[in-house]
């Protein structure tokens, strides 16, 4: 995987993705409870400005995933991996500590277990990580009862441990769980499944828009809209050329489908929750790129709504089927003088 890449990871119920400064608020809502940081072993939120300083500060690292329930796309709390001198045990090459929250609403629905599942499979069949790490306080029956269900073993238990965060002292109890443990406990089928990588196609959300990657994203554009877009004469194709790169460097987040030997298959690029852009490779078009492109963006990131030109009979009907209505209708298009229709997913 591309260093200025995060993967977008996915269950039955969750979509697991990187954090973003928009998720402020929701998680201010979540983080501000009592009940959630201080047994977890940090303070209590007290604004949403400070929740967005820890988006950026501490949630933005690599391998911290913002765990976002499918239904409504609604935020349920955190998972990640700690690596180095970032976790509370300590941890040698190869590896990590796995650390974990959920907000109150969202207790008592396994949801942080589903998630930390899919954390040990990325650690053990992305990563290819020897052993996994998790502590927590004696007394959290929550975050140990996790840590039972998802196969970590007791260890050891540490006394008098300060918090780093809190400056408390409590006991500590230390579990692990190795790869061969993990593997010894999953379904054969399923663990070669797991870890088969032919034929596997991986979603992720550029981080850094180097010259590199807006060049990859780039071809990728003009290639699907001179198959796409016959209503588009060569001038008209030239002149939009002239200002997408910018698009793809400033739009909020842009989600790359790539396949199994890292060829870029498409592309889609939110902002709040519209859906910017959203084009596939032709000869990837029918494999499902843009369906999961599209699913994460509105299970993982939100997005309701988007523009899609009128002419592009194929397109619109694209998102139809994937539940959006047209709400409203444009003349023009600010970059080409072509009609446009609004969408907006229809609410159940």
């Amino acid at each position: 995987m591309k260093t200025d890449e995060r993967p977008v990871l996915e269950t039955e119920r969750l979509v697991l993705r990187p954090w973003k400064t928009a998720d402020a608020d929701e998680l201010f809502r979540l983080a501000s409870d009592p009940n959630v940081g201080p047994i977890a072993g940090w303070p209590a939120h007290e604004s949403a400005d400070e929740s967005r300083m820890i988006i950026e500060t501490v949630l933005g690292a690599p391998e911290t995933y913002a765990v976002v329930l499918r239904e409504a796309a609604a935020l349920v709390g955190s998972v990640g991996l700690l690596f180095g001198d970032a976790g509370t045990v300590p941890l040698a090459p190869g590896e990590a500590e796995v650390g974990y929250w959920a907000g109150v609403p969202f207790w008592g629905r396994g949801l942080i277990p589903e998630a930390v599942r899919e954390i040990e499979r990325h650690a053990f069949c992305d990563l290819g990580l020897a052993r996994l790490w998790c502590a927590c306080a004696v007394e959290n029956a929550k975050s140990v009862r996790v840590q039972e269900k998802c196969g970590f073993s007791h260890c050891r238990t540490e006394r008098d441990v300060v918090v780093r965060l809190t400056g408390e002292v409590h006991d500590e109890r230390v579990s692990v769980l190795s790869r061969d443990d993990w593997a010894a406990s999953a379904d054969a089928g399923e663990l070669r499944r797991l870890l088969r990588r032919e034929g596997r196609m991986a979603v992720t959300a550029a981080g850094g828009r180097s010259k590199r990657l807006v060049s990859e994203v780039f071809e990728v554009w003009h290639a699907s809209v001179r198959a796409t877009h016959d209503f588009l004469g060569e001038d008209d194709v030239a002149r939009i050329a002239d200002y997408v790169p910018d698009a793809f460097r400033t739009v909020e987040t842009l989600l790359l489908a790539r396949g199994s030997a890292g060829e870029l298959l498409g592309f889609a690029g939110v902002s709040g929750d519209d859906l910017e852009m959203l084009f596939v490779r032709p000869e990837s078009r029918g494999a499902g790129v843009g369906k999961a492109l599209l699913r994460i963006a509105v299970e993982g990131y939100g997005v309701t709504r988007l523009d899609v030109n009128e002419q592009n009979s194929q397109a619109r009907g694209f998102y139809e089927h994937a539940g959006f209505v047209a709400v409203g209708r444009s003349e023009t298009d600010a970059a080409a003088p072509f009609p446009i229709v609004h969408l907006a997913l229809e609410q159940a």
